[in-house]
């Protein structure tokens, strides 16, 4: 179990080491796997990014996972964002039906005086989406795409990732 242990932490720091050099449209790993207080496994959400609603020049963009918490119902999504004030997360629009969820994520730039210096590193970042009712059986649709999401349930802690 201990090996086990130190193999867990050596694969965390080598994908925390990846998302800290990718470029923004590079994926999001895995979130961390660790053992919640009945032994089970839980995942570790990244930190949850803010929506900046002053950001100007929307765009959509793709996000690369779906996450839904089968211990509260809760929903996130998971994606790599840019730094601030370069990538910002203006808003996201989330349309329900009975057979799907479409979710669409807007990305746009902030406000800065002068010169902005834009570094060509991602943050993995979760969005908590709050639906009407949990995700159930309904297909999660990425707007930016029109492609369908694999939705990963799970037990999620929402302690960020160090």
């Amino acid at each position: 179990m201990r090996i086990r242990s130190h193999v867990l932490v050596a694969i965390l720091a080598l994908a925390m080491a990846a998302c800290a050099s990718t470029a923004p449209d590079t994926p999001v790993s895995s979130p961390v796997e660790g053992p919640d207080a009945a032994g089970g496994a839980r995942e570790t959400l990244p930190p949850a990014r803010d929506l900046r609603p002053e950001a100007t020049n929307l765009r959509e963009r793709p996000f690369e996972r779906a996450l839904s918490d089968e211990t509260d119902g809760s929903f996130h999504i998971m994606l790599s964002v840019g730094r601030e004030p370069c990538y910002a997360l203006g808003r996201v629009d989330v349309v329900e039906t009975a057979e799907r969820v479409t979710i669409t994520v807007f990305e746009g730039d902030l406000p800065t005086d002068g010169d902005t210096a834009c570094p060509d590193d991602a943050q993995a970042a979760s969005v908590p989406i709050d639906l009407e009712r949990g995700i159930g059986d309904r297909e999660v649709i990425d707007g930016a795409t029109d492609e369908p999401v694999v939705v990963d349930i799970i037990r999620a802690s929402t302690a960020p990732m160090s």
